[in-house]
């Protein structure tokens, strides 16, 4: 999207693109905090919020990222601790 068509959808007559748009990428409304009346142009549609639960299996995929992460520090950790102490008592 360029720039200019960005500032056009911040604009309040942008919002007759909102319905077109869900139709065509048949998106689930449902999922939606608000109503798709309430938003003030297509931009601010575009990065709607969406209802607690709407998308579980996103939530178990943080959960899982966040926990390979700390796995992934302590094992980097645990390696670098181990290798530097090792190297200075084998000598």
């Amino acid at each position: 999207m360029s720039y200019k068509q960005g500032k056009a959808y911040n604009r309040p007559d942008s919002k007759v693109h909102i319905r077109p748009f869900i139709d065509f990428h048949q998106i689930d409304m449902s999922e939606s905090l608000l109503p798709i009346e309430d938003f003030p142009n297509f931009n601010e549609f575009f990065y709607r919020a969406l209802k607690p639960g709407s998308r579980p299996i996103f939530e178990q995929v943080l959960f899982f990222l966040f926990i390979y992460l700390e796995i992934s520090f302590f094992l980097d950790f645990s390696l670098i601790f181990h290798s530097f102490f090792n190297s200075k008592f084998e000598s």
